[in-house]
């Protein structure tokens, strides 16, 4: 068994679990991200040695809350495996998701 855990870095998220339980995916929570390239913020710097850290440990890492280009393209600098948010929609009922996959990732 595998886990994965959300909104890494924020409430009771630890570097314990990566310690203590077979973590397979880490998500990046969004206000880490929300702060990528803002004056005065650490996030770039945080969320690079939490990457880095992830896949030392061979667990997949993926970037919440992105709602920009230059947050995407950040994260995919500083080596983030997968990235979700409002950049690509805003959740939906799961009948709408083939249409959606269907009009958005053609070919």
């Amino acid at each position: 068994m595998c886990f994965g855990i959300d909104d890494f870095g924020a409430n009771h998220s630890s570097l314990r679990y990566l310690h203590r339980l077979p973590v397979q995916t880490l998500k990046l929570d969004k206000s880490f991200v929300q702060g990528l390239g803002t004056p005065d913020s650490r996030s770039d710097q945080i969320i690079g040695a939490v990457i880095n850290l992830a896949h030392a440990l061979g667990i997949e890492v993926i970037g919440e809350g992105v709602e920009e280009k230059p947050q995407l393209d950040e994260l995919q600098r500083l080596g983030c495996d997968k990235a979700q948010g409002f950049f690509w929609s805003e959740p939906m009922d799961p009948s709408e998701g083939p249409g959606w996959l269907e009009q958005n990732c053609a070919g």
